[in-house]
Formats: structure tokens, C-alpha cells, sequence
């Protein structure tokens, strides 16, 4: 996420391969930040709720990024 502040979408170009997996690890990253900032909590406490949410689930990282997509989706198209 700092990178992207810094360069933008620059420091990913030529790095097809990373683009997909980057994309849906910057799902984690905005579920942390949006935890922290609901329950007015740092975000190395977030991460730890959000550590658990996918624990719980039983989907691996993966499944579980994809899952977060679809609900921020979802919210954003009801809003």
C-alpha cells in the first residue's frame, strides 16, 4: 500500500504475474484499514480480528480475499 501511494499502479508494470495476486492481497489490506477504523482500534489489532474472520471461515487466503471482493462489491452496489 506505500508503494502505491509513492509510485502509483508504476511499480507494478512489467510484473504481470504479481498484478492478480497483489490485487486480492490489497483486499486484506482495506478490510484491516476498515476494521481499525470501525471499532476505533489499531491496525495490528485489526489484523489480528481480520486473522481470525479467515480462520473461522476455513477458506484459505486466496478464498478468502475473493470473499472480501465480492462483499465490498456487494456493499458498494446497495449503497
Amino acid at each position: 500500500a506505500a508503494l502505491d501511494r509513492k509510485w502509483g499502479s508504476r511499480w507494478r508494470a512489467g510484473r504481470r504475474s504479481e498484478l492478480q495476486w497483489y490485487s486480492l492481497r490489497l483486499e486484506v489490506i482495506k478490510e484491516i484499514r476498515r476494521v481499525a477504523q470501525a471499532q476505533r482500534i489499531g491496525e495490528q489489532a485489526a489484523m489480528y480480528i481480520v486473522n481470525m474472520q479467515q480462520q473461522r471461515t476455513g477458506c484459505s487466503l486466496d478464498q478468502f480475499c475473493k470473499r472480501l471482493r465480492a462483499n465490498r462489491k456487494e456493499a458498494t452496489a446497495q449503497a
